[in-house]
């Protein structure tokens, strides 16, 4: 669920300044010209009169609702997100004399959102083993119980909230948090979220599930973390190689090595298909689609409040924000394997690499994958779109299938240009 936002306000800064005299908003004792209210910091520093407001409605929830304190570890569900929007409104004022908080104006510059699971795995193994399509490993933090992917649009996070939260809170067996801190909005461009009134809509929220799992598929986990029976010789080589951190990383400084070392991920995805192993990533799809499933649902007290909630405001058209009938699952998701294919995001690529020959250029056209790794492209690319972008795999990722493309193509003519000049000389030299 939507759990961190940052929203702006173009009002004048002496507005704010009654809530800062009646001890709402509190001098950061760090940062100059921030003022904090619970876990929410609000930054006056900027001098074109924009004021930024951002934290946590899961953890804000958390600690004034539950008593909980300041954690995340729990679920956060869509009625509990009007909820804790509610008391950002009615804390910092509607009208333009305080922080003119009104939802259908206020823009959204950052979100963040994501589900906690119960893991096939331990949580920790499972962060350990995960790295990028390019076999990039993510920053991790909390003596292992964090990883961080950085991409160019977002961040993806992998959480070990057991691990994590253990020695404050009563937490029993595995919990894994999947979570995406989108850093441009151009990312979730396709789910028309713009202000905050956005996040409030049940027909937008619910399908934010599918950047998580899109996000799940742009990474992948060691083969060391599942349990295989006997292997043939060639097939334990081939996972010995992708075990040798010290061969992968060199693989992974070059376009041939980079080539060779996405053919190894495709013949070990294989092998997970022929001895009946499921694919990590396909069961993390799974549950994070069956949570934000179960999170999106809601009631007829839920729609009469958000109602009542949104009626105040000038903007509000009833009509317009319709509601589903009560007790209606606002995701509609398919829980089975299609679920995958549905979104564009099948993990097993069927475009073979010969050598280094490209790929069938005509069978990726068709099957909407990259020309370059064969990696399924991201249902957002434009129909045209012929390799990996950096907006769904990252800059260097992306920089990467583009330059195996062009880089045989640029070669061939420098050869030919060669050619040319040797034959050149030769007649000249007669």
């Amino acid at each position: 669920m939507l759990d961190f936002f940052k929203i702006e306000t173009s009002k004048d800064k002496s507005n704010v300044y009654d809530l800062i005299d009646a001890d709402v908003l509190l001098e950061h004792p760090k940062k100059r010209k921030v003022f904090t209210w619970h876990n929410f910091e609000a930054d006056l520093s900027r001098n074109d009169g924009t004021i930024t407001l951002s934290g946590s409605l899961h953890k804000l929830y958390n600690h004034v609702f539950l008593k909980k304190g300041y954690a995340n570890f729990s679920d956060f569900t869509f009625s509990q997100l009007i909820q804790a929007v509610q008391l950002i409104t009615d804390t910092f004022g509607l009208d333009s004399d305080t922080f003119g908080l009104n939802p259908f104006t206020m823009p959204i510059r950052s979100v963040e959102f994501g589900v906690n699971v119960i893991p096939p795995l331990n949580s920790k193994r499972l962060i350990l083993g995960a790295r990028t399509l390019h076999n990039e490993l993510p920053e991790t933090k909390f003596q292992n119980h964090f990883s961080r992917f950085k991409f160019d649009q977002y961040n993806y996070k992998l959480y070990d909230k057991a691990g994590q939260y253990r020695g404050q809170y009563k937490i029993e067996g595995e919990l894994l948090r999947l979570e995406i801190h989108v850093d441009r909005m151009l990312f979730i461009k396709g789910y028309d979220i713009h202000y905050l009134i956005d996040i409030l809509r049940p027909d937008k929220v619910s399908g934010l599930y599918k950047p998580l799992i899109q996000a799940i598929n742009n990474i992948q986990f060691s083969p060391g973390l599942y349990s295989f029976p006997e292997l043939t010789k060639p097939e334990q080589k081939l996972i010995d190689k992708l075990l040798d951190t010290v061969y992968t990383a060199e693989l992974s400084e070059s376009n041939t090595g980079l080539r060779r070392l996405q053919y190894y991920n495709r013949r070990f995805d294989k092998l997970l298909a022929k001895y009946g192993i499921q694919d990590y990533r396909e069961i993390l799809g799974e549950l994070v689609s069956q949570k934000w499933n179960e999170l999106c649902q809601t009631d007829a007290k839920t729609s009469t409040e958000l109602t009542g909630y949104l009626s105040q405001f000038p903007q509000f058209s009833e009509p317009d924000f319709l509601l589903h009938s009560q007790g209606k699952n606002f995701n509609q998701i398919n829980r089975s394997n299609m679920m995958l294919k549905e979104l564009n995001l099948g993990i097993n690529a069927s475009c073979e690499i010969a050598s280094s020959r490209p790929l069938n250029e005509e069978q990726c056209r068709n099957e909407k994958k990259c020309l370059s790794c064969g990696r399924q492209l991201a249902k957002e690319q434009r129909k045209s779109a012929k390799y990996c972008s950096e907006k769904f795999v990252g800059n260097k990722a992306a920089h990467k299938c583009r330059n195996m493309a062009s880089n045989p193509i640029h070669n061939k003519k420098r050869g030919e240009n060669r050619t040319i000049a040797k034959i050149s000389k030769l007649q000249l030299a007669d």
